[in-house]
C-alpha cells in the first residue's frame, strides 16, 4: 500500500499520546506494574519554637489551634484520619486511589488501574489543613528532583471519609505530579527558601507548622541580638488587621510588589509593601471580605469593624489567635470606632480592579494608564492584576491582544504574564519578546525558560530552544524536563544531546512510557529492530493503554513479518481511540497486506471522513477498490517433488 507506514513512527515521536481528544483520557490512566515512587527516610518532626523557653504558655496554646496546626507531618499524633481508606475512583481516568499505613508508621498513598495492576505508592510526608474540614497530603517527587507535591486523596473530616482532592477531579489527571510552590505554602507554613529555577524544590528541610514567627518576626535574631520583638497589639487596627490579612484576605489575584517573592516576608512591614490583592466587583460583595467572613449578605465592612474600609477593631477582639478555640470573646462588647486617621488607615482589604478587559477602548485606556511616564509601583500593580485576569479568559480576542502588547511595563513579571498570554494564542514571536524583557529586567521565574524553549520550537528555532532548555536542565534537571529537552534535540538533529536526555527521563519518569517509546523510534530509524522492540514492550510494560505504544508495537510486529500480531496491537489502539487516524492508516495497510480489502477501504474511509480536506485518501480508496476485484496472486511455487 503506498500509505507510508512511517507516518506512524513520526507520529509515534512527535505525539506519543496522540490526539488530545481521543487519548487524554485513555493515555493516562496506565502505570508500572509493581512500581514504588519513593522511598524517602522518615518524615521531619515538627518545627520546634525558640519561644517556648520564655513564652510556653502561648506556644503550647498555637500549637494546638487550627492555625499551629495548618501544616504538619503526615503521622503526627492525634490525626484524625482512618487507614486504610478504601477505594476512592478517579472517574475520568478510571485510576484508583487509596490510602494506607506500613508497620513502620509510614503514610502511604496508593494508585492502580480498575484490574489491580498498575500499583505505584508514594509516602504522604506532610499534611496541609487543620483537620478541622480538610487534610489533603504532601509527598516528593524523584522525577521533579524532589519537589513538593499535592497527593490525589484528602480527608474529610465533617463525613469522616478520604475524597479526591480539590482540583483533581476532571482530567488531566495529576496524579503524583501536581507541584506545591511557596505560594501555595506561604498560608499554612513558615517560610521556607526556595532553589534558584525551580518551582517547587526547597533549600535545607521544610519548616513544620505556624509559628510565632509569622506574627511576631524572627525570634532568632530577637534572643540573638535581644532585639525588638514584633507585637502587633501594640500597633494600630489597620496594621495589626494587615498581619491576620497576609493569610486571610480573600479577593482574585494577589500581586508582589517589585522584587518580592513568596519565601520573604516579615510582619513588621505594611503588607501593601509586600501585595496586593485585587478583586473584580462582581467576585464577591462589595468591600472587604476576610476567610471565616464571606457572608455576601454582611460583609465585613458592613459591621463596626470595618466601617467605610478603616479598620477601627482589630480581629483579636474577637479572635485569640493563641487559642484553640476558633471565637474567644462570642460576648464581647465592641469598643467605639477609632480615630485613627492617616494614610495607614485605607491600607484595609482587597483592592478595587474593574473587569479583565472586554473591548479594545478599555484595554487601551488601561495600557495608556499602565505605560504612562509617571507610572507608580502600584499602578503597574493594577495593571498586572488586570493582565492576570485577561490571561485567565481563554477566548480574549486577537484585538485585545495586540492592544497588551503595548502595555510596557517595567515589572519583568508583568512581561512573563503578557509572552504567557501571547504564546497561548500562538503569537510567539511576540512572547519572545515579552520574555526577553522580563530578562532583561532579571526576573528569575522558574517556568520562563520552558516557556521560551516552547516559542523557540513553535517558530522552528530549534537549536535556540535545544540551547535554552539545556541550560535549564543544568540548572534545575527533572523527568519532564529531561523528556522535553530529548525530544526537542532530537527533532533539531542533535542525537549526541538527545539520547542521554531520554535515557535520563525514562530513570526519572517510572510511570510514564513516553522515553522509551521516543528512544525505540529512534532504534527503529537506525535498523536495530530488536532494541527497538525491547523499548516498546518496556514503554507497554509502564502503560499498557498508551495509544503511541500500541501502534509503535503494530509497526514492529509487520517489520518482523508477524500480521497477526501487528493486526492485534493495532486494533487495540482503535479501541483506545476510535479516532486516531495514524492507526487507521496503519490497519489499511496491514489489512490491505493480508488481502482484505473491504476493512482496509473501511479504514481510509474513516480516515477520510476525519481529515476530508486531504484528497489523497479519496484516490486510495478508488486504488483498493480495483485491486478488491483484482485475483490474488498466484501462491509461491514450490520446487519440492510431490509426495506419492
Amino acid at each position: 500500500m503506498r500509505l507510508a507506514l512511517v507516518c506512524v513512527t513520526a507520529f509515534a515521536l512527535a505525539a506519543c499520546r496522540g490526539p488530545s481528544s481521543d487519548a487524554v483520557a485513555l493515555g493516562d490512566v496506565a502505570l508500572p506494574l509493581g512500581e514504588v515512587a519513593l522511598a524517602l527516610p522518615p518524615a521531619a518532626e515538627p518545627t520546634p519554637s525558640p519561644c517556648g523557653g520564655c513564652h510556653p504558655e502561648e506556644v503550647s496554646k498555637l500549637s494546638r489551634s487550627s492555625k499551629g496546626r495548618s501544616f504538619s507531618v503526615a503521622n503526627a499524633p492525634a490525626s484524625p484520619e482512618t487507614y486504610p481508606s478504601g477505594d476512592v475512583t478517579h472517574a475520568e481516568s478510571g485510576l484508583v486511589y487509596r490510602a494506607f499505613v506500613l508497620p513502620d508508621g509510614r503514610r502511604m498513598q496508593e494508585e492502580r488501574r480498575v484490574d489491580g495492576t498498575g500499583i505505584r505508592q508514594i509516602e504522604a510526608r506532610f499534611a496541609i489543613g487543620s483537620g478541622q474540614h480538610l487534610r489533603s497530603f504532601l509527598g516528593v517527587s524523584e522525577a521533579q528532583g524532589g519537589g513538593l507535591v499535592e497527593l490525589p486523596l484528602s480527608f474529610d473530616t465533617p463525613s469522616r471519609r478520604w475524597v479526591l482532592t480539590p482540583g483533581f477531579a476532571g482530567l488531566p489527571n495529576p496524579r503524583f505530579e501536581r507541584r506545591v510552590g511557596s505560594d501555595c505554602l506561604f498560608c499554612h507554613n513558615d517560610l521556607t527558601p526556595r532553589r534558584e529555577e525551580t518551582v517547587n524544590v526547597y533549600d535545607g528541610e521544610l519548616a513544620v507548622g505556624l509559628s510565632c514567627v509569622r506574627c511576631h518576626g524572627d525570634a532568632e535574631a530577637h534572643l540573638t541580638a535581644k532585639g525588638a520583638i514584633y507585637n502587633p497589639g501594640k500597633d494600630t487596627p489597620n496594621r495589626q488587621l494587615q498581619v491576620c490579612q497576609q493569610c486571610h484576605l480573600r479577593g482574585e489575584v494577589s500581586v508582589l510588589a517589585t522584587g518580592r517573592t513568596w519565601e520573604a516576608y516579615g510582619p513588621n512591614e505594611p503588607l501593601t509593601d509586600f501585595m496586593s490583592t485585587y478583586r473584580t466587583p462582581t467576585s464577591f460583595a462589595s468591600g472587604f471580605a476576610s476567610t471565616g467572613h464571606p457572608s455576601p449578605t454582611r460583609p465585613l465592612e458592613a459591621g463596626p469593624c470595618l466601617p467605610g474600609q478603616q479598620a477601627t477593631v482589630p480581629c483579636t477582639t474577637c479572635h485569640d489567635p493563641h487559642l484553640p478555640e476558633s471565637i474567644l470573646k462570642t460576648s464581647a462588647s465592641l469598643p467605639p470606632p477609632s480615630a485613627e486617621s492617616g494614610p495607614r488607615a485605607a491600607e484595609s482589604g482587597p483592592r478595587a480592579v474593574a473587569e479583565p478587559p472586554t473591548t479594545l477602548p478599555s484595554l487601551r485606556a488601561l495600557v495608556a494608564g499602565a505605560a504612562s511616564a509617571d507610572s507608580s509601583d502600584e499602578r503597574q500593580r493594577r495593571a498586572l492584576a488586570q493582565l492576570l485576569l485577561a490571561a485567565s479568559k481563554a477566548d480574549l480576542a486577537p484585538d485585545l491582544l495586540h492592544a497588551l502588547r503595548a502595555l510596557q511595563l517595567e515589572r519583568g513579571d508583568a512581561l512573563v504574564a503578557l509572552g504567557r498570554l501571547e504564546a497561548r494564542h500562538s503569537q510567539h514571536e511576540s512572547a519572545l519578546t515579552a520574555f526577553a524583557g522580563a530578562r532583561a529586567r532579571g526576573v528569575r521565574d522558574p517556568m520562563l525558560a520552558d516557556d521560551e524553549a516552547e516559542s523557540l520550537r513553535a517558530i522552528g528555532q530549534l537549536e535556540s530552544a535545544v540551547r535554552v532548555l539545556s541550560e535549564k536542565v543544568k540548572l534545575a534537571p527533572d523527568g519532564e524536563r529531561l523528556l522535553r529537552l530529548g525530544r526537542l534535540a532530537l527533532f533539531a538533529e542533535q542525537k549526541p544531546l538527545a539520547l542521554p536526555a531520554l535515557e535520563q527521563a525514562h530513570v526519572l519518569l517510572k510511570h510514564r512510557a513516553d522515553p522509551a517509546l521516543t528512544l525505540a523510534a529512534v532504534a527503529k530509524q537506525e535498523g536495530r529492530l530488536p532494541a527497538a522492540i525491547r523499548l516498546v514492550q518496556s514503554a507497554l510494560d509502564r502503560e499498557p493503554n498508551h495509544i503511541g505504544a500500541r501502534l509503535m508495537a503494530a509497526q514492529l510486529a509487520a517489520a518482523a513479518g508477524s500480521l497477526d500480531a501487528a493486526v492485534t496491537q493495532g486494533e487495540w489502539a482503535l479501541r483506545l481511540a476510535p479516532n486516531n487516524v495514524p492507526g487507521l492508516l496503519l490497519m489499511a495497510a496491514l489489512s490491505e497486506q493480508r488481502r482484505e480489502f473491504v476493512k482496509a477501504i473501511d479504514y481510509v474511509e474513516r480516515a477520510s471522513r476525519l481529515i476530508p480536506e486531504d484528497k489523497k485518501l479519496k484516490g486510495e480508496v478508488s486504488r483498493l477498490r480495483g485491486l478488491e476485484v483484482s485475483p490474488p496472486p498466484p501462491p509461491p511455487s514450490s520446487s519440492a517433488p510431490a509426495q506419492p
